[in-house]
């Protein structure tokens, strides 16, 4: 659904109004990874028995970070030289001072940088030849999909596939919601390890949903080679990783922890010291960045923020 927010409308020199001015940006939303294409339209017209005369240009600017600054000029159109893009390989439009004129720019798969404020600008005299501005701006959010859109989505794919032409757009658009979720991922011995972007919290059910999404699973330990690979891979990240979810559990056994997938006992464990405890509240196995990247048993809905929770595929 489209909206338009935040809009600002500025006149240079005097006031005036367009007979026509309209600029609308769809979605306002971006699903980064699932949504597939964004429009950006800017349309105007003069108005002969107002104070703006005459259309001379249109242009659309984009700025990631603040409606009142840092935007950059996308595409533009003049009655000079018509449709000029700076940003985008897609743009059309029409422009004539007396007609309704228009600039569209158009895209497949916009990424996280193509949230922010895009703003319209329209340029124009008025009788006496002085110029006449206008603006509007229009705020888009780009945000990971929550994990019902991705099963939602997954759905969708799956239901498609059996169309051999679609397999290579599944493909496509599952390294794209891939790439959105995860870091640049890491190989080790014979395995791939993706670990999870920033996000509010980890959910156990949500978590291990999302690893075999991408043909994984949540991340078992084997062996202490494995676990120094891990931890110096986490380490990688600076302050920006605290808390990282791996494969294992003791709900329904205290203190006997086990594979979710297979339900045996672990076949290594690296306790902190005074780890595991007999909490009942605690039934999910992290490594932990301040207790020497050894492994602490805490919640299975960690939604503290302050310990930036992440969690770790692997897959084979």
């Amino acid at each position: 659904m489209t909206s338009l927010l935040c809009i600002t409308l500025v006149t240079v020199f005097t006031f005036t109004r367009v007979s026509t001015f309209d600029f609308v940006v769809n979605p306002t939303t971006i699903q980064i990874g699932f949504t597939k294409y964004m429009e950006v339209n800017c349309s105007a017209r003069a108005d002969k028995t107002a104070n703006f005369t005459s259309l001379v240009s249109i242009n659309v600017l984009h700025s990631e970070t603040s409606e009142n600054s840092g935007f950059l000029t996308l595409a533009t159109i003049d009655v000079f030289d018509g449709v000029k893009v700076f940003e985008h390989e897609t743009a059309e439009g029409y422009i004539n001072s007396d007609e309704e004129s228009y600039l569209r720019i158009s895209w497949t798969f916009p990424s996280k940088w193509d949230g922010g404020w895009y703003k319209c600008e329209v340029h124009g005299v008025n009788a006496a030849w002085h110029p006449v501005n206008f603006s509007r701006t229009v705020s888009v959010i780009a945000e990971k999909p929550d994990f019902d859109s991705m099963i939602e989505e997954f759905r969708i794919l799956r239901a498609g596939v059996s169309n051999c032409s679609f397999a290579g757009v599944l493909e496509h658009r599952l390294e794209k919601a891939k790439a959105s979720a995860f870091e640049i991922p890491t190989f080790f011995s014979d395995s791939w390890y993706f670990l999870s972007k920033p996000s509010k919290r980890v959910f156990s059910p949500e978590v291990r949903a999302s690893c075999e999404l991408y043909g994984g699973h949540l991340a078992a330990i084997n062996n202490v080679n494995e676990w120094d690979f891990l931890r110096n891979y986490s380490s990688s990240f600076g302050a920006g990783v605290k808390m990282v979810m791996i494969e294992g559990t003791d709900d329904s056994h205290e203190l006997q922890w086990v594979s979710m997938q297979t339900n045996t006992n672990l076949t290594y464990t690296r306790w902190a010291t005074g780890q595991p405890t007999s909490d009942a509240a605690k039934n999910c196995l992290f490594l932990a960045k301040d207790l020497g990247w050894n492994m602490t048993a805490n919640s299975c809905t960690l939604d503290d923020i302050n310990l930036l929770p992440r969690f770790l595929c692997k897959s084979y």
